[in-house]
């Protein structure tokens, strides 16, 4: 990496790398960790995978606390994940 950053004449490259690529994955966590545990409920992620979807881009889910977001909103894991891309 220093030797992408080190010299001048190559951040306009690595920029231009780094602004082209395009996007082809959507990566959600339930619970949000980062949000204190902030929990999506399960239509707001249906809405995100038809998005992404419609888009042509794969859904991932974070699965780690995905118990713990069932819990809290009284749904089942199968339920909360049948949008997701297999």
């Amino acid at each position: 990496m220093e030797s992408l950053v080190g010299s001048r004449s190559s951040l306009p490259s690595v920029r231009k790398s780094i602004t082209t690529r395009k996007t082809a994955l959507v990566c959600l966590e339930n619970s949000s960790n980062m949000a204190g545990g902030t929990v999506y409920p399960t239509a707001r992620v249906d809405e995100i995978c038809d998005r992404a979807h419609a888009l042509g881009l794969k859904v991932h889910l974070d699965g780690a606390r995905i118990f713990n977001a069932a819990t809290s909103l009284g749904d089942h894991v199968a339920n909360m994940t049948k949008k997701l891309t297999p």
